[in-house]
């Protein structure tokens, strides 16, 4: 799904590229689009999360670490480590982006789980008590891990120990409804439309079999990226042994002053 450079991938197309417009409240014209609009989009190379698990009345910590393998991929390496006593155990998987969680895959162990973020501020069992921050409940596939309570499991996001990086995007929007993409090394030819005041730009990677749009809003003649959407296409193996083609979807959303903006050059 390559789309910008560090955000979008692993999740298969299953539409045509397209765009559309989200202005205040009607289409704009092509004309009032047409132009080189520059912008950055912050992504995290590594994620580190720490917490506890309390198993009869002991406390285990546990530590997670995500690394995105790519700049052009969503998802990488997975390292998950519990310590009981002297005794460190590690298990090393893969993880991706499924519905707006992460997911965590672990094959030696068989063993899938799943990252959902649970807010800020929050405290309980299996996290550092007194912390604050943003919290992730850790989950199996199963919805088998518990703290000897039945409380989730949480863990701190630890951003001083995570990296991000910066990737500078060109979107040059053309007559007829192209739009060309530069981020980095990477440059691809996609189109848009104007829906309802919407602004969506859609670019397709056949190699990949995956589609990526960008959804944005209008703020004077700025452009804030909303959202990002990536769709993969990939076959699975129906009842009786027919294949079937069965979409992924990834979505990243950004909220508030955290949306990117991207100005006219």
């Amino acid at each position: 799904m390559r789309l910008l450079k560090q955000i979008c991938e692993n999740f298969h197309k299953l539409l045509m590229p397209t765009i559309f417009l989200f202005a205040s409240g009607c289409d704009r014209k092509s004309d009032e689009v047409e132009g080189v609009y520059l912008g950055e989009i912050q992504d995290w190379k590594k994620l580190v999360f720490s917490g506890h698990v309390e198993l009869s009345r002991l406390e285990i910590p546990l530590e997670l670490v995500l690394t995105q393998n790519s700049q052009t991929e969503i998802g990488g390496e997975a390292l998950f480590s519990k310590k009981q006593g002297a005794v460190t155990t590690t298990w090393k998987g893969v993880w991706s982006v499924e519905k707006g969680k992460r997911r965590i895959f672990f094959e030696a162990e068989n063993q899938v789980f799943y990252l959902t973020k649970k807010g800020a501020s929050q405290s309980g069992k299996g996290s550092s008590r007194g912390s604050t921050g943003t919290w992730y409940e850790l989950q199996t596939d199963q919805d088998s891990f518990f703290n000897s309570d039945g409380s989730p499991v949480l863990l701190l996001f630890q951003e001083p120990r995570s990296e991000s990086h910066i990737l500078e995007v060109t979107l040059n929007f053309k007559d007829e409804k192209v739009v060309f993409r530069e981020a980095g090394d990477n440059r691809q030819k996609g189109d848009w439309e104007s829906n309802g005041g919407e602004l969506v730009a859609r670019f397709e990677n056949e190699d990949e079999r995956e589609v990526e749009k960008m959804f944005f809003s209008w703020d004077d003649g700025d452009l804030l990226l909303r959202r990002i959407v990536v769709i993969r296409k990939g076959k699975v193996m129906e009842d009786f042994g027919v294949p079937s083609q069965k979409g992924r979807i990834s979505h990243l959303e950004y909220q508030g002053d955290n949306r990117p903006r991207f100005k006219r050059r």
